[in-house]
């Protein structure tokens, strides 16, 4: 919202009229002039925040109105997406989903960037006092189960009245094209203050100046440089998005904005000291963001994509630095538990491989898989997920693929995080000379239907370049 007020007159003098009509003022407790000041900017910047997501809600009800489709259209137009009726809700009737729960607005909680604070509900109530908005009771928790009125942590959705779409009315049309980001430095650079806490302690990565005399990092930065460059160029768009953005369903009815203005891509580093730099992933990208059954709807250039991805990528690189060969599907791994469930089984075996990667000890190992897996392991089956049952896994995996007690609690996944990146400016940089768009999702990319082929022998070309073995190559 801070960006809103500082460019956009229009919309800062909706804030301050909003803010007169609606008495925000009554937050304010504050007494010498200049804590009241603050406290001010502080509220406008909470009330900014809120009135720009229903601003939002508007111009997506706007184009409704304007331009209704039916069910059946959006079916013929890109079946399977569009099979979860809350979608079709949130297009008839659009709204803003807010958690009443104090603890969701922490000041340090990336998610919360403008520092909304927890009596939101309060400028709900008195927005909704002023008649600007109209509100839904809160309905459910994080896990869709119906939460009793006055149960901690519920939620509510809320949408602007008729007073306050009078107002957005009066508005720029074009306003919402401000958003658009400008292109971003081409890397990040982060640390933390804790780097010998082990796997138990939630590392917090926060991003710092740095600047790399290393002759690589120098031009995998100029590689995503004139990447962005490119993009920015680049004719991409999203099949049902409205106002630059795709309401998705997520499940349980709940609903999400893809913002399909974020384009650029970053390298995002991880320092351990001066001398180890680690992770080297890319970052950004509205794709990456998306559902993969929704990512069907990205055109380029006007043309239907597809997706291409690397199969079992983590497990092939460390395979391959063992000088190890795996078979076209490494994760069919029998550890016990019979025929029952095998794609719940298979999910078990693949996130093993990933934390037991990442991890420095075993036990943290058991307890990340114990909390991913424990309810569902329980209604599946009918067992508590205890240690006998994480090692059951591991010993199925290292006693087929013996390399993997070199690799297993060694805490080295971001250095196989960051073949996998390096694969990626490999296969970026061949597109870029080709003068063609693909759009990484890191271990599988994004391209015009017509650049199918290209893509396959782009990907087993950059394999072939970095490692002796062989990998399937899966079309989504």
């Amino acid at each position: 919202p801070s960006f809103l007020l500082s460019q956009h007159p229009s919309f800062e003098a909706l804030v301050s009229e909003v803010f007169v009509r609606a008495a925000i003022d009554k937050l304010i407790q504050a007494k010498s002039p200049k804590a009241v000041e603050n406290a001010a900017l502080r509220r406008r910047t909470e009330l900014a925040s809120l009135l720009w997501h229903l601003y939002l809600v508007h111009i997506n009800q706007s184009a409704v109105d304007n331009a209704p489709i039916s069910k059946s259209e959006l079916m013929q137009q890109d079946p399977g997406l569009f099979d979860d009726d809350g979608y079709f809700e949130s297009l008839s009737f659009p709204y803003v989903r807010v958690s009443l729960n104090k603890n969701a607005y922490k000041k340090s909680d990336p998610r919360n960037p403008f520092g909304i604070t927890g009596e939101i509900s309060k400028f709900l109530r008195l927005l909704e006092e002023a008649g600007l908005i109209e509100k839904k009771p809160g309905f459910s928790n994080r896990d869709g189960k119906i939460k009793k009125p006055g149960d901690p942590g519920k939620q509510t959705r809320f949408r602007p009245d008729n007073a306050l779409e009078v107002l957005f009315e009066k508005l720029p049309p074009k306003l919402h094209l401000a958003r658009t980001p400008s292109k971003p430095k081409p890397d990040v650079f982060k640390r933390t203050n804790t780097p010998n806490a082990g796997d138990s302690a939630k590392l917090k990565w926060k991003a710092f100046d740095f600047y790399p005399i290393c002759p690589t990092l120098i031009e995998n930065s100029s590689l995503i440089d004139r990447y962005n460059d490119f993009i920015a160029k680049s004719k991409i768009h999203v099949s049902g998005a409205r106002a630059g953005y795709l309401v998705e369903p997520i499940g349980k009815g709940h609903l999400r904005l893809v913002d399909t203005s974020n384009i650029f891509i970053r390298n995002q580093y991880h320092v351990v000291d001066p001398g180890k730099i680690t992770y080297g992933r890319l970052h950004g990208g509205f794709w990456q963001n998306m559902k993969s059954s929704s990512r069907h709807l990205i055109r380029i250039g006007g043309e239907r994509v597809v997706i291409l991805d690397y199969k079992a990528m983590i497990l092939n690189i460390a395979a391959a630095r063992h000088n190890a060969q795996l078979p076209d599907d490494p994760y069919e791994v029998e550890f016990g538990f019979g025929d029952k469930e095998k794609s719940f089984q298979r999910q078990m075996i693949k996130k093993a491989v990933i934390i037991a990667i990442n991890c420095r000890a075993a036990n943290a190992s058991f307890q990340a898989m114990r909390k991913e897996f424990k309810d569902d392991l329980g209604e599946l089956y009918g067992l508590p997920f205890k240690k006998d049952v994480f090692h059951s896994i591991i010993n199925a995996l290292t006693t087929k693929y013996p390399f993997l007690d070199r690799v297993f609690f060694k805490g080295i996944g971001k250095d196989i995080f960051m073949d996998d990146a390096n694969i990626a400016r490999d296969i970026i940089a061949r597109f870029l000379d080709a003068e063609k768009v693909v759009l990484p999702i890191h271990d599988g990319f994004v391209v015009q239907e017509s650049d199918r082929d290209f893509l396959r022998q782009t990907m087993n070309g950059a394999w072939k370049a970095r490692f002796a073995t062989d990998i399937m190559v899966d079309e989504e």
